[in-house]
Parts: structure tokens; C-alpha cells; sequence
């Protein structure tokens, strides 16, 4: 995952953004976590769902980004999630020849 977008500022984060801040703090405090769950649970829970830290982009694309992307990959992969965290759009971007010099992304074409 490169980062998580959001197309404007929102005081809920992604799935993907909370779970390393959770992870984060767990590992750094030995507080319980009350008498429902344990923090060791919880602790695995987040390692079971592999969600790496991503940088947090709020606003548009960074067209320097996904050409980044592009020239390491070969292909882009836009996911869209609902306010449930349930995946409604995919769009992938694919090269199928390699990149010129200012191509890409909003590059220039000769």
C-alpha cells in the first residue's frame, strides 16, 4: 500500500490508517486493555490483518506519486471504500510499454 487518500479532511480514519496507530501504542504501553479483550489479542488481531503504516494524503493525487509508482511497478491500483470500510470502486491503471522521459501520469505526450 503506498498511502491512504482521502479526498477531503474527515475525523474518521481508514482501517488502514488506525491499525498501525493502534499497534504503535500497544507495543509501547503495558496498560490493560479492561476485562473484554486483551491486549495481546489485539496485538495479533493487527499483525493477522498485515496493514502496514501508509502515509495519510488528504486532497488529491500526487501526480509525482503515481508515476513513481509506475516506473517501480508497472501498475496502479486505486481502491475506493464506503464509510463501512467496504470496497465499491477499483480502478487499475496498467503500462503496457515502458515509460518515456515526461510520460506518465499527467506527463506530456510527443
Amino acid at each position: 500500500m503506498a498511502a491512504v487518500f482521502y479526498p477531503r479532511a474527515t475525523p474518521y480514519l481508514d482501517a488502514a490508517d488506525l491499525l498501525p496507530r493502534v499497534a504503535s501504542w500497544l507495543s509501547a504501553t503495558d496498560k490493560s486493555m479492561g476485562n473484554w479483550i486483551s491486549r495481546e489479542t489485539v496485538l495479533e488481531e493487527t499483525e493477522r490483518r498485515g496493514v502496514n503504516a501508509a502515509p495519510q494524503v488528504v486532497g488529491d493525487l500526487p501526480v509525482e506519486v503515481a508515476n513513481g509508482l509506475f516506473a517501480r511497478y508497472g501498475e496502479l491500483v486505486v481502491v475506493g471504500f464506503d464509510t463501512l470500510q467496504l470496497p465499491v470502486h477499483e480502478i487499475r491503471l496498467s503500462r503496457t510499454q515502458p515509460m518515456r522521459p515526461g510520460g506518465g501520469i499527467g506527463g506530456s505526450r510527443p
